[in-house]
Protein backbone atom coordinates (compact mmCIF):
# COMPACT_ATOMS: atom_id res chain seq x y z
CA UNK A 1 0.00 0.00 0.00
CA UNK A 2 1.02 3.29 -1.21
CA UNK A 3 2.81 6.36 1.85
CA UNK A 4 1.95 9.34 0.01
CA UNK A 5 2.13 12.31 2.38
CA UNK A 6 -1.15 12.33 3.35
CA UNK A 7 -1.46 9.18 4.92
CA UNK A 8 0.62 10.70 8.22
CA UNK A 9 -1.99 13.30 8.32
CA UNK A 10 -5.00 12.94 6.80
CA UNK A 11 -6.99 14.39 8.99
CA UNK A 12 -5.91 17.89 7.83
CA UNK A 13 -5.69 16.53 4.18
CA UNK A 14 -9.46 16.00 4.62
CA UNK A 15 -10.21 18.99 6.24
CA UNK A 16 -8.24 20.69 3.31
CA UNK A 17 -10.92 19.44 0.81
CA UNK A 18 -14.26 21.75 1.76
CA UNK A 19 -16.43 22.42 -1.03
CA UNK A 20 -16.04 20.60 -4.02
CA UNK A 21 -17.07 21.58 -7.88
CA UNK A 22 -17.40 17.89 -9.13
CA UNK A 23 -16.35 14.61 -6.82
CA UNK A 24 -16.25 10.81 -7.96
CA UNK A 25 -19.08 8.59 -7.49
CA UNK A 26 -18.26 5.85 -4.98
CA UNK A 27 -19.93 2.28 -6.37
CA UNK A 28 -18.98 -0.79 -4.72
CA UNK A 29 -18.65 -2.13 -1.76
CA UNK A 30 -21.33 -0.83 0.55
CA UNK A 31 -24.46 1.20 0.39
CA UNK A 32 -25.04 5.27 1.35
CA UNK A 33 -27.52 4.79 3.97
CA UNK A 34 -27.33 1.11 5.47
CA UNK A 35 -24.51 -0.95 6.39
CA UNK A 36 -24.53 -3.83 3.67
CA UNK A 37 -22.53 -7.33 4.52
CA UNK A 38 -19.80 -8.56 2.50
CA UNK A 39 -17.95 -11.84 2.62
CA UNK A 40 -14.58 -10.97 1.82
CA UNK A 41 -11.80 -9.41 3.90
CA UNK A 42 -10.11 -8.06 0.54
CA UNK A 43 -13.24 -6.65 -1.29
CA UNK A 44 -12.54 -4.89 -4.52
CA UNK A 45 -13.52 -0.63 -4.44
CA UNK A 46 -14.64 0.68 -7.83
CA UNK A 47 -15.97 4.12 -8.60
CA UNK A 48 -17.21 6.65 -11.61
CA UNK A 49 -14.15 8.84 -13.63
CA UNK A 50 -14.16 12.48 -13.42
CA UNK A 51 -12.34 13.72 -16.88
CA UNK A 52 -10.06 15.63 -14.56
CA UNK A 53 -8.36 13.50 -12.72
CA UNK A 54 -4.95 13.12 -12.57
CA UNK A 55 -4.84 10.44 -9.81
CA UNK A 56 -7.50 8.98 -7.08
CA UNK A 57 -7.42 9.09 -3.08
CA UNK A 58 -9.23 6.19 -1.70
CA UNK A 59 -9.51 6.20 2.25
CA UNK A 60 -11.07 3.51 4.49
CA UNK A 61 -12.26 4.05 8.09
CA UNK A 62 -13.06 1.78 10.73
CA UNK A 63 -16.32 2.58 12.27
CA UNK A 64 -16.56 1.71 16.43
CA UNK A 65 -20.63 1.01 15.74
CA UNK A 66 -23.79 2.27 14.45
CA UNK A 67 -24.49 3.53 10.87
CA UNK A 68 -23.73 6.79 10.30
CA UNK A 69 -24.93 7.22 7.34
CA UNK A 70 -25.28 10.73 5.01
CA UNK A 71 -21.91 11.74 7.22
CA UNK A 72 -19.10 13.54 5.70
CA UNK A 73 -15.67 12.10 5.23
CA UNK A 74 -14.28 15.52 7.25
CA UNK A 75 -16.97 14.04 10.13
CA UNK A 76 -15.81 10.55 10.37
CA UNK A 77 -12.02 11.36 10.16
CA UNK A 78 -12.61 13.13 13.56
CA UNK A 79 -13.64 10.07 15.34
CA UNK A 80 -12.68 6.65 13.12
CA UNK A 81 -9.44 5.33 12.57
CA UNK A 82 -8.22 5.05 9.04
CA UNK A 83 -8.03 1.10 8.33
CA UNK A 84 -6.40 1.69 4.16
CA UNK A 85 -5.34 4.35 2.04
CA UNK A 86 -3.62 4.73 -1.26
CA UNK A 87 -3.41 6.56 -4.27
CA UNK A 88 -4.83 4.81 -7.68
CA UNK A 89 -3.80 6.03 -11.37
CA UNK A 90 -6.24 7.64 -13.34
CA UNK A 91 -6.88 5.42 -15.80
CA UNK A 92 -7.71 2.72 -12.86
CA UNK A 93 -11.28 2.57 -11.44
CA UNK A 94 -11.30 -0.02 -9.08
CA UNK A 95 -8.60 -1.27 -6.55
CA UNK A 96 -8.04 -4.32 -4.44
CA UNK A 97 -5.42 -4.16 -1.38
CA UNK A 98 -3.23 -6.58 -1.13
CA UNK A 99 -3.61 -10.32 1.15
CA UNK A 100 -1.42 -8.57 4.08
CA UNK A 101 -3.74 -5.51 3.97
CA UNK A 102 -6.93 -7.10 4.47
CA UNK A 103 -9.86 -5.87 6.43
CA UNK A 104 -10.59 -7.51 9.63
CA UNK A 105 -13.33 -9.88 10.26
CA UNK A 106 -16.72 -8.67 11.83
CA UNK A 107 -15.50 -4.77 11.49
CA UNK A 108 -17.55 -1.87 10.10
CA UNK A 109 -16.19 0.53 7.41
CA UNK A 110 -16.99 3.49 5.61
CA UNK A 111 -14.69 4.40 2.55
CA UNK A 112 -14.38 7.35 0.47
CA UNK A 113 -12.77 8.52 -3.09
CA UNK A 114 -11.85 11.34 -4.75
CA UNK A 115 -10.05 13.06 -7.33
CA UNK A 116 -6.86 14.65 -7.46
CA UNK A 117 -5.20 17.09 -9.64
CA UNK A 118 -7.72 19.68 -10.05
CA UNK A 119 -8.83 22.64 -7.87
CA UNK A 120 -11.38 21.95 -4.91
CA UNK A 121 -12.28 18.83 -5.54
CA UNK A 122 -13.87 17.00 -2.73
CA UNK A 123 -14.62 13.52 -1.28
CA UNK A 124 -17.56 10.89 -2.90
CA UNK A 125 -20.29 10.08 -0.29
CA UNK A 126 -19.69 7.72 1.81
CA UNK A 127 -20.34 4.01 1.55
CA UNK A 128 -21.09 1.98 4.30
CA UNK A 129 -20.32 -1.88 4.44
CA UNK A 130 -19.53 -5.06 7.54
CA UNK A 131 -17.01 -8.06 6.63
CA UNK A 132 -18.57 -10.86 7.82
CA UNK A 133 -17.52 -12.99 10.86
CA UNK A 134 -17.89 -16.36 8.64
CA UNK A 135 -15.46 -17.40 6.03
CA UNK A 136 -16.35 -16.88 2.56
CA UNK A 137 -16.71 -19.50 0.66
CA UNK A 138 -13.50 -18.80 -1.54
CA UNK A 139 -11.74 -18.94 2.04
CA UNK A 140 -13.71 -22.18 2.80
CA UNK A 141 -12.51 -23.82 -0.53
CA UNK A 142 -8.68 -22.48 0.35
CA UNK A 143 -8.51 -23.51 3.41
CA UNK A 144 -9.55 -26.81 1.78
CA UNK A 145 -7.16 -27.13 -0.68
CA UNK A 146 -4.21 -26.79 2.24
CA UNK A 147 -5.99 -30.06 4.12
CA UNK A 148 -6.01 -31.49 0.76
CA UNK A 149 -2.05 -30.70 0.41
CA UNK A 150 -0.94 -31.74 3.83
CA UNK A 151 -3.26 -34.76 3.59
CA UNK A 152 -1.50 -36.18 0.51
CA UNK A 153 -4.94 -35.74 -1.29
CA UNK A 154 -5.55 -33.99 -4.39
CA UNK A 155 -8.32 -31.51 -5.29
CA UNK A 156 -10.06 -33.98 -8.02
CA UNK A 157 -10.38 -36.85 -5.03
CA UNK A 158 -12.85 -39.08 -5.44
CA UNK A 159 -16.48 -37.72 -4.10
CA UNK A 160 -17.15 -39.44 -0.65
CA UNK A 161 -13.80 -40.01 0.69
CA UNK A 162 -12.17 -37.76 2.95
CA UNK A 163 -11.57 -33.95 2.48
CA UNK A 164 -13.17 -34.24 -0.85
CA UNK A 165 -16.33 -35.38 0.44
CA UNK A 166 -16.39 -32.50 2.89
CA UNK A 167 -15.21 -30.04 -0.01
CA UNK A 168 -18.11 -30.97 -2.28
CA UNK A 169 -20.98 -31.12 0.43
CA UNK A 170 -19.62 -27.09 1.59
CA UNK A 171 -19.56 -26.35 -1.84
CA UNK A 172 -22.80 -27.77 -2.90
CA UNK A 173 -24.68 -26.88 0.40
CA UNK A 174 -23.40 -22.73 -0.11
CA UNK A 175 -23.92 -22.88 -4.11
CA UNK A 176 -28.03 -24.10 -3.47
CA UNK A 177 -27.95 -22.00 -0.48
CA UNK A 178 -26.91 -18.67 -0.60
CA UNK A 179 -28.58 -17.72 2.86
CA UNK A 180 -25.61 -20.48 4.73
CA UNK A 181 -22.93 -17.89 3.48
CA UNK A 182 -24.72 -14.74 4.32
CA UNK A 183 -25.66 -13.46 1.11
CA UNK A 184 -27.84 -10.94 0.70
CA UNK A 185 -31.56 -11.80 0.34
CA UNK A 186 -34.33 -10.92 -0.35
CA UNK A 187 -36.90 -7.59 0.45
CA UNK A 188 -38.31 -8.28 3.48
CA UNK A 189 -41.56 -7.18 2.16
CA UNK A 190 -41.64 -9.71 -0.35
CA UNK A 191 -44.31 -11.84 -0.09
CA UNK A 192 -43.27 -14.53 -2.18
CA UNK A 193 -40.42 -16.87 -1.21
CA UNK A 194 -39.34 -16.95 2.74
CA UNK A 195 -36.60 -14.88 3.58
CA UNK A 196 -33.94 -17.39 5.43
CA UNK A 197 -31.60 -16.18 7.45
CA UNK A 198 -29.71 -19.85 8.24
CA UNK A 199 -30.85 -22.68 6.71
CA UNK A 200 -29.27 -26.33 7.25
CA UNK A 201 -30.22 -29.37 4.35
CA UNK A 202 -29.14 -32.81 4.85
CA UNK A 203 -30.21 -35.78 2.99
CA UNK A 204 -27.94 -38.31 4.94
CA UNK A 205 -29.52 -41.81 5.43
CA UNK A 206 -27.68 -42.39 8.43
CA UNK A 207 -29.36 -43.13 11.64
CA UNK A 208 -29.26 -39.40 12.81
CA UNK A 209 -28.83 -36.75 10.91
CA UNK A 210 -29.42 -32.89 11.58
CA UNK A 211 -29.79 -29.70 9.22
CA UNK A 212 -29.02 -27.50 12.06
CA UNK A 213 -27.90 -27.72 15.74
CA UNK A 214 -27.34 -25.23 18.24
CA UNK A 215 -25.64 -25.83 21.86
CA UNK A 216 -25.47 -23.49 24.85
CA UNK A 217 -23.27 -24.88 27.81
CA UNK A 218 -23.69 -21.67 29.98
CA UNK A 219 -24.66 -22.42 33.62
CA UNK A 220 -26.88 -19.56 34.63
CA UNK A 221 -29.34 -16.95 32.69
CA UNK A 222 -30.32 -17.23 29.57
CA UNK A 223 -28.94 -19.92 27.40
CA UNK A 224 -30.24 -20.63 24.50
CA UNK A 225 -29.07 -23.55 21.75
CA UNK A 226 -30.82 -22.07 19.32
CA UNK A 227 -33.16 -19.04 19.21
CA UNK A 228 -35.10 -17.34 16.21
CA UNK A 229 -37.72 -14.36 16.09
CA UNK A 230 -39.66 -12.78 13.48
CA UNK A 231 -41.64 -8.92 13.70
CA UNK A 232 -43.24 -9.46 10.22
CA UNK A 233 -46.94 -9.63 9.88
CA UNK A 234 -46.29 -13.69 8.04
CA UNK A 235 -43.24 -14.46 9.83
CA UNK A 236 -41.59 -17.23 11.32
CA UNK A 237 -38.92 -17.14 14.19
CA UNK A 238 -37.82 -20.96 13.73
CA UNK A 239 -39.18 -23.34 10.78
CA UNK A 240 -38.61 -27.32 10.83
CA UNK A 241 -39.52 -29.54 8.27
CA UNK A 242 -38.69 -33.12 8.26
CA UNK A 243 -39.87 -35.30 5.04
CA UNK A 244 -38.52 -38.55 6.39
CA UNK A 245 -40.91 -41.63 5.66
CA UNK A 246 -39.91 -44.02 8.89
CA UNK A 247 -37.93 -43.61 11.84
CA UNK A 248 -38.17 -40.93 14.34
CA UNK A 249 -38.45 -37.68 12.88
CA UNK A 250 -39.12 -34.20 14.01
CA UNK A 251 -39.13 -30.77 12.44
CA UNK A 252 -38.03 -29.17 15.65
CA UNK A 253 -36.43 -31.06 18.79
CA UNK A 254 -35.90 -29.22 21.73
CA UNK A 255 -34.32 -30.76 24.94
CA UNK A 256 -33.29 -29.18 28.28
CA UNK A 257 -30.74 -30.76 30.59
CA UNK A 258 -31.78 -28.28 33.61
CA UNK A 259 -34.39 -29.04 36.22
CA UNK A 260 -35.93 -25.66 35.18
CA UNK A 261 -35.06 -25.97 31.32
CA UNK A 262 -37.48 -26.03 28.47
CA UNK A 263 -37.38 -28.06 25.54
CA UNK A 264 -38.95 -25.81 23.71
CA UNK A 265 -40.08 -22.10 24.63
CA UNK A 266 -42.37 -20.42 21.94
CA UNK A 267 -44.13 -16.62 22.64
CA UNK A 268 -46.26 -14.80 21.08
CA UNK A 269 -45.25 -10.94 21.23
CA UNK A 270 -48.45 -9.58 20.04
CA UNK A 271 -47.95 -6.19 22.19
CA UNK A 272 -51.72 -6.05 21.96
CA UNK A 273 -52.49 -7.65 18.79
CA UNK A 274 -55.11 -10.28 19.03
CA UNK A 275 -54.21 -13.13 16.52
CA UNK A 276 -50.52 -14.37 16.99
CA UNK A 277 -49.45 -17.68 17.81
CA UNK A 278 -46.65 -18.62 20.13
CA UNK A 279 -46.32 -22.58 18.77
CA UNK A 280 -47.69 -23.78 15.50
CA UNK A 281 -47.81 -27.78 14.45
CA UNK A 282 -48.71 -29.58 11.90
CA UNK A 283 -48.90 -33.37 11.16
CA UNK A 284 -48.72 -34.55 7.71
CA UNK A 285 -51.90 -36.63 8.36
CA UNK A 286 -55.29 -36.96 9.72
CA UNK A 287 -53.87 -39.49 11.83
CA UNK A 288 -50.44 -38.13 12.72
CA UNK A 289 -50.14 -36.38 15.33
CA UNK A 290 -49.65 -32.32 15.29
CA UNK A 291 -47.71 -32.01 18.96
CA UNK A 292 -46.02 -34.77 21.09
CA UNK A 293 -44.82 -34.10 24.70
CA UNK A 294 -42.18 -36.70 25.41
CA UNK A 295 -41.87 -36.39 29.26
CA UNK A 296 -38.75 -38.44 30.25
CA UNK A 297 -38.36 -39.55 26.75
CA UNK A 298 -34.52 -41.22 27.00
CA UNK A 299 -35.63 -42.59 30.30
CA UNK A 300 -38.84 -44.85 29.55
CA UNK A 301 -39.00 -46.55 32.49
CA UNK A 302 -38.67 -43.67 34.89
CA UNK A 303 -41.68 -44.06 37.63
CA UNK A 304 -43.17 -40.13 36.03
CA UNK A 305 -43.10 -40.21 32.34
CA UNK A 306 -44.93 -37.16 32.11
CA UNK A 307 -45.75 -34.78 28.99
CA UNK A 308 -46.90 -31.89 30.63
CA UNK A 309 -48.19 -28.47 29.64
CA UNK A 310 -48.48 -25.33 31.51
CA UNK A 311 -49.30 -21.67 31.57
CA UNK A 312 -46.69 -18.97 31.83
CA UNK A 313 -44.20 -20.71 35.20
CA UNK A 314 -43.26 -16.34 35.57
CA UNK A 315 -46.53 -15.14 35.47
CA UNK A 316 -49.24 -16.86 38.19
CA UNK A 317 -51.81 -15.31 37.35
CA UNK A 318 -51.86 -16.60 33.56
CA UNK A 319 -54.71 -19.34 32.56
CA UNK A 320 -54.34 -22.61 30.36
CA UNK A 321 -57.29 -22.50 27.61
CA UNK A 322 -58.26 -24.76 25.61
CA UNK A 323 -59.96 -24.19 22.39
CA UNK A 324 -61.25 -25.78 19.90
CA UNK A 325 -63.44 -25.23 16.48
CA UNK A 326 -65.40 -28.92 16.84
CA UNK A 327 -64.79 -31.53 19.90
CA UNK A 328 -62.00 -31.71 21.87
CA UNK A 329 -61.45 -35.60 22.09
CA UNK A 330 -59.41 -37.49 24.92
CA UNK A 331 -57.64 -40.92 23.76
CA UNK A 332 -56.95 -43.21 26.99
CA UNK A 333 -54.71 -45.97 27.34
CA UNK A 334 -53.90 -45.52 23.19
CA UNK A 335 -50.62 -47.96 24.03
CA UNK A 336 -53.18 -50.67 25.09
CA UNK A 337 -51.12 -51.33 28.29
CA UNK A 338 -53.77 -50.86 30.85
CA UNK A 339 -51.35 -48.87 33.69
CA UNK A 340 -52.28 -45.80 34.95
CA UNK A 341 -54.15 -44.21 31.45
CA UNK A 342 -56.40 -42.16 33.60
CA UNK A 343 -57.73 -38.56 33.05
CA UNK A 344 -58.12 -36.67 36.19
CA UNK A 345 -57.58 -32.85 37.03
CA UNK A 346 -56.92 -32.08 40.59
CA UNK A 347 -56.67 -28.81 42.63
CA UNK A 348 -53.43 -27.02 44.09
CA UNK A 349 -52.92 -28.98 46.52
CA UNK A 350 -52.97 -32.03 43.83
CA UNK A 351 -56.46 -33.28 45.60
CA UNK A 352 -58.39 -35.19 42.68
CA UNK A 353 -61.15 -33.42 41.64
CA UNK A 354 -62.09 -35.38 38.44
CA UNK A 355 -61.27 -38.73 37.01
CA UNK A 356 -61.72 -40.86 34.07
CA UNK A 357 -59.95 -44.37 34.00
CA UNK A 358 -59.14 -45.69 30.74
CA UNK A 359 -62.54 -48.54 31.96
CA UNK A 360 -64.40 -45.06 30.81
CA UNK A 361 -65.62 -44.90 34.59
CA UNK A 362 -65.71 -41.42 35.73
CA UNK A 363 -65.20 -40.20 39.69
CA UNK A 364 -65.69 -36.63 40.82
CA UNK A 365 -64.76 -35.50 44.54
CA UNK A 366 -67.46 -36.61 47.25
CA UNK A 367 -68.52 -33.43 49.00
CA UNK A 368 -71.91 -34.87 48.87
CA UNK A 369 -74.20 -35.44 51.67
CA UNK A 370 -76.97 -37.70 52.87
CA UNK A 371 -79.04 -37.50 55.75
CA UNK A 372 -76.71 -34.77 56.94
CA UNK A 373 -73.71 -37.15 56.32
CA UNK A 374 -70.65 -36.73 53.99
CA UNK A 375 -70.09 -38.77 51.07
CA UNK A 376 -66.57 -38.32 51.12
CA UNK A 377 -64.01 -39.55 48.49
CA UNK A 378 -64.05 -40.00 45.23
CA UNK A 379 -67.42 -41.24 44.40
CA UNK A 380 -68.42 -42.24 40.39
CA UNK A 381 -70.73 -41.35 38.50
CA UNK A 382 -72.89 -44.31 38.79
CA UNK A 383 -72.24 -44.11 42.55
CA UNK A 384 -73.97 -40.86 42.54
CA UNK A 385 -76.87 -41.80 40.80
CA UNK A 386 -77.20 -44.37 43.62
CA UNK A 387 -77.36 -42.17 46.08
CA UNK A 388 -79.84 -39.30 44.02
CA UNK A 389 -82.29 -42.01 43.62
CA UNK A 390 -81.83 -43.14 47.36
CA UNK A 391 -82.31 -39.88 48.50
CA UNK A 392 -85.97 -39.49 46.04
CA UNK A 393 -87.05 -42.40 47.71
CA UNK A 394 -86.49 -41.00 51.42
CA UNK A 395 -87.99 -37.79 50.38
CA UNK A 396 -90.76 -39.74 49.17
CA UNK A 397 -91.27 -42.28 52.09
CA UNK A 398 -91.34 -39.26 54.00
CA UNK A 399 -94.56 -37.84 52.84
CA UNK A 400 -93.44 -33.87 52.38
CA UNK A 401 -91.21 -33.34 55.83
CA UNK A 402 -92.45 -30.46 57.71
CA UNK A 403 -89.83 -27.74 57.59
CA UNK A 404 -88.04 -25.46 60.35
CA UNK A 405 -86.40 -22.32 60.06
CA UNK A 406 -85.28 -19.47 62.49
CA UNK A 407 -86.27 -16.01 61.51
CA UNK A 408 -83.98 -13.85 59.74
CA UNK A 409 -85.63 -10.21 61.12
CA UNK A 410 -85.50 -9.86 64.61
CA UNK A 411 -87.82 -8.82 67.60
CA UNK A 412 -87.82 -7.21 70.96
CA UNK A 413 -90.35 -9.35 73.70
CA UNK A 414 -93.73 -7.09 72.08
CA UNK A 415 -94.57 -9.07 69.50
CA UNK A 416 -98.19 -9.08 69.49
CA UNK A 417 -98.96 -11.97 72.11
CA UNK A 418 -99.01 -15.97 70.39
CA UNK A 419 -101.16 -14.56 67.55
CA UNK A 420 -98.49 -11.74 66.62
CA UNK A 421 -95.83 -14.10 67.01
CA UNK A 422 -97.63 -16.47 64.50
CA UNK A 423 -98.67 -13.94 61.94
CA UNK A 424 -94.56 -13.15 62.10
CA UNK A 425 -93.48 -17.05 61.02
CA UNK A 426 -96.05 -16.51 58.54
CA UNK A 427 -95.50 -13.70 56.55
CA UNK A 428 -91.72 -14.83 56.28
CA UNK A 429 -92.75 -18.43 55.07
CA UNK A 430 -94.82 -16.81 52.45
CA UNK A 431 -92.94 -14.06 51.25
CA UNK A 432 -90.02 -16.83 50.36
CA UNK A 433 -92.18 -19.01 49.06
CA UNK A 434 -92.95 -21.43 51.54
CA UNK A 435 -96.50 -23.18 51.20
CA UNK A 436 -98.34 -24.18 54.17
CA UNK A 437 -99.20 -22.61 57.66
CA UNK A 438 -96.25 -22.09 60.04
CA UNK A 439 -96.36 -20.93 63.90
CA UNK A 440 -93.95 -19.68 66.30
CA UNK A 441 -92.20 -22.28 68.67
CA UNK A 442 -93.38 -19.96 71.95
CA UNK A 443 -95.45 -20.66 74.85
CA UNK A 444 -97.74 -18.75 77.17
CA UNK A 445 -98.33 -18.28 80.43
CA UNK A 446 -100.97 -21.13 80.93
CA UNK A 447 -100.20 -25.33 80.27
CA UNK A 448 -103.27 -24.42 77.37
CA UNK A 449 -100.73 -21.83 75.59
CA UNK A 450 -97.73 -24.45 75.57
CA UNK A 451 -95.81 -24.47 71.90
CA UNK A 452 -96.30 -28.84 72.03
CA UNK A 453 -99.97 -28.10 72.39
CA UNK A 454 -100.27 -25.03 69.85
CA UNK A 455 -98.27 -27.35 66.94
CA UNK A 456 -99.31 -30.49 64.84
CA UNK A 457 -97.63 -33.48 65.90
CA UNK A 458 -96.29 -35.01 62.46
CA UNK A 459 -95.17 -38.53 62.28
CA UNK A 460 -92.63 -37.16 59.19
CA UNK A 461 -89.45 -35.87 59.39
CA UNK A 462 -88.68 -32.21 60.66
CA UNK A 463 -85.79 -30.31 57.79
CA UNK A 464 -84.80 -26.58 57.80
CA UNK A 465 -84.89 -25.22 54.38
CA UNK A 466 -81.82 -25.95 52.77
CA UNK A 467 -83.39 -30.14 53.59
CA UNK A 468 -80.95 -31.04 56.24
CA UNK A 469 -82.86 -33.03 58.88
CA UNK A 470 -83.01 -31.70 62.20
CA UNK A 471 -85.42 -34.94 63.74
CA UNK A 472 -87.19 -37.98 62.32
CA UNK A 473 -90.32 -36.96 63.58
CA UNK A 474 -92.21 -35.29 66.84
CA UNK A 475 -91.50 -37.20 69.23
CA UNK A 476 -87.71 -37.09 68.04
CA UNK A 477 -88.24 -33.12 67.92
CA UNK A 478 -89.11 -32.90 71.45
CA UNK A 479 -86.58 -35.71 73.21
CA UNK A 480 -84.25 -33.39 74.31
CA UNK A 481 -81.72 -32.90 71.17
CA UNK A 482 -81.68 -32.17 67.30
CA UNK A 483 -80.01 -33.78 64.47
CA UNK A 484 -78.74 -30.39 63.02
CA UNK A 485 -79.33 -27.01 64.63
CA UNK A 486 -81.79 -24.86 63.18
CA UNK A 487 -79.74 -21.87 62.11
CA UNK A 488 -81.13 -21.74 58.70
CA UNK A 489 -83.61 -18.80 58.07
CA UNK A 490 -86.28 -19.32 55.76
CA UNK A 491 -84.53 -18.28 52.90
CA UNK A 492 -81.84 -20.70 53.15
CA UNK A 493 -79.01 -18.68 55.04
CA UNK A 494 -76.92 -19.58 58.03
CA UNK A 495 -76.83 -17.11 60.68
CA UNK A 496 -74.94 -16.29 63.66
CA UNK A 497 -74.42 -19.77 65.57
CA UNK A 498 -74.99 -17.80 68.86
CA UNK A 499 -77.55 -15.33 67.93
CA UNK A 500 -81.02 -16.44 70.39
CA UNK A 501 -84.49 -17.09 69.64
CA UNK A 502 -87.88 -16.00 71.99
CA UNK A 503 -89.49 -19.23 73.43
CA UNK A 504 -90.10 -19.44 77.20
CA UNK A 505 -90.26 -23.32 76.41
CA UNK A 506 -88.56 -26.51 77.19
CA UNK A 507 -86.65 -28.71 74.65
CA UNK A 508 -89.86 -31.20 75.36
CA UNK A 509 -92.59 -28.44 74.26
CA UNK A 510 -93.48 -27.83 77.62
CA UNK A 511 -93.61 -23.97 79.32
CA UNK A 512 -90.41 -23.24 81.25
CA UNK A 513 -90.57 -23.57 84.64
CA UNK A 514 -89.89 -20.13 85.51
CA UNK A 515 -92.55 -18.78 83.20
CA UNK A 516 -90.91 -15.76 81.35
CA UNK A 517 -93.10 -14.57 79.05
CA UNK A 518 -92.85 -10.58 78.35
CA UNK A 519 -95.69 -9.88 80.21
CA UNK A 520 -96.34 -7.40 82.97
CA UNK A 521 -99.76 -9.01 83.70
CA UNK A 522 -101.16 -12.61 83.92
CA UNK A 523 -102.55 -13.15 79.95
CA UNK A 524 -100.99 -10.25 79.04
CA UNK A 525 -97.82 -12.26 77.72
CA UNK A 526 -95.33 -11.16 74.47
CA UNK A 527 -96.97 -7.71 74.44
CA UNK A 528 -94.37 -5.70 75.98
CA UNK A 529 -90.89 -4.78 75.47
CA UNK A 530 -90.06 -3.48 78.72
CA UNK A 531 -87.07 -3.88 80.09
CA UNK A 532 -88.10 -4.73 83.46
CA UNK A 533 -89.89 -7.38 82.34
CA UNK A 534 -88.25 -11.11 80.95
CA UNK A 535 -88.25 -13.48 78.58
CA UNK A 536 -86.91 -16.96 78.29
CA UNK A 537 -84.97 -17.59 75.24
CA UNK A 538 -82.71 -20.55 73.35
CA UNK A 539 -79.58 -20.53 71.60
CA UNK A 540 -79.47 -20.89 67.48
CA UNK A 541 -76.59 -22.76 67.05
CA UNK A 542 -77.34 -25.47 70.40
CA UNK A 543 -78.33 -28.99 69.50
CA UNK A 544 -79.16 -30.01 73.09
CA UNK A 545 -81.26 -28.56 75.18
CA UNK A 546 -80.44 -25.50 75.36
CA UNK A 547 -81.39 -24.96 71.61
CA UNK A 548 -84.94 -24.05 73.08
CA UNK A 549 -84.22 -23.10 76.87
CA UNK A 550 -81.10 -21.23 78.52
CA UNK A 551 -82.28 -18.64 80.32
CA UNK A 552 -84.44 -15.05 80.68
CA UNK A 553 -83.54 -11.38 80.28
CA UNK A 554 -85.15 -8.47 79.63
CA UNK A 555 -87.64 -7.87 76.61
CA UNK A 556 -86.40 -4.81 75.54
CA UNK A 557 -83.36 -7.53 73.74
CA UNK A 558 -83.81 -7.68 69.81
CA UNK A 559 -83.81 -12.10 69.58
CA UNK A 560 -85.49 -14.29 66.58
CA UNK A 561 -88.32 -16.76 66.54
CA UNK A 562 -88.38 -20.65 65.64
CA UNK A 563 -90.95 -21.54 63.40
CA UNK A 564 -92.38 -24.69 62.46
CA UNK A 565 -94.54 -25.70 59.70
CA UNK A 566 -97.91 -27.36 60.53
Amino acid sequence: MKQGACLASIVLCLQAALAMAEVPIAVSPGDSRLSTPIESRCPTFSWGALPEARAYELVVFELAEGDPGGLSAETVAESAPVALWTEIPAAALSWTPASGDCLARGGRYAWFVRALGGPDLGWSEAKLFEVQAAPSLEEVEGALDTLRRYLGESSEGEAGSGVAALAAAIKEGTESNPEATGAETADPESMGAPEIAIRGVTDSIADQSVGVQGEATGATGIVDGVRGSSSSANGTGVRGTSSALDGVTAGVWGGASSPFGFGGFFFNLGLGVPGGTGLYTSGALNASPDLILAGNFFWPEADQDDGRIHSDPLYPSSDLVLQSNNSVQIELDSDGDGENSDFTVVDKDGQTLFNVDSDGITFIDGDLFLNGEPQGGLLSIAEVEDLIDLAIEQHLAEEHPKIVFVTSAIYTGNLGGLSGADDKCQDLASGAGLLGTFKAWISGSSTSEEARDRMSQADVAYRRVDFVKIADDWADLIDGSLAAPINVDQNGNTVVSTLTAYTNTDSNGAIHESGRECGLNPGNEWNTSDMFASGGYGTVGATGSTWSWVTNNGCDNQRRLYCVQQ
